[in-house]
């Protein structure tokens, strides 16, 4: 009896199951994290190891002349665009620089997957997340936070 009650949700909770709906990273929600492109900083909504989401730039210029040094990509779905990432975190600033392939470009922000990272660049990626991990294990020792 038991092992058919086993038999029948095994495929709902084994690891194996649908492995194309399950997030392999999870979404962190920082303040601390921005993004740099073409020297707008935006603030990311969201991130994990395999991508991120961000505020999508505002370009008012409808005549389509521009005067900055660096004007924006287009940014459409599909696209490569390579970006900074900077990690504002115990009074540091750890600056990520990356690639990312355009997923989405909709009302909510801009949703990129991280097409490579280089071996330096990762090794600052985990750096900042230990950090911001430290960070919130301090902020949650602290006296105040066991009174709120």
């Amino acid at each position: 009896m038991f092992s058919q009650f086993v038999s029948s949700i095994r495929p709902m909770v084994s690891p194996d199951a649908a492995p194309a709906s399950r997030r392999q990273h999870l979404r962190r929600h920082d303040e601390a994290v921005k993004v740099v492109l073409a020297g707008r900083s935006l603030a990311v909504r969201d991130w994990s190891e395999e991508g991120l989401r961000f505020d999508a730039p505002h370009d008012d210029n409808s005549a389509g002349i521009y005067f900055d040094a660096h004007p924006l990509p287009s940014m459409k779905a599909g696209d490569v665009v390579t970006i900074m990432m900077t990690f504002q975190v115990m009074g540091e600033a750890i600056r990520v620089p990356a690639d990312i392939r355009i997923l989405r470009r909709d009302g909510r922000g801009i949703v990129g997957r991280f097409v490579a990272l280089s071996g330096a660049a990762h090794r600052q990626f985990l750096r900042a997340k230990d950090l911001l991990n430290a960070e919130a294990f301090l902020v949650s020792q602290q006296p105040a936070a066991f009174n709120a």
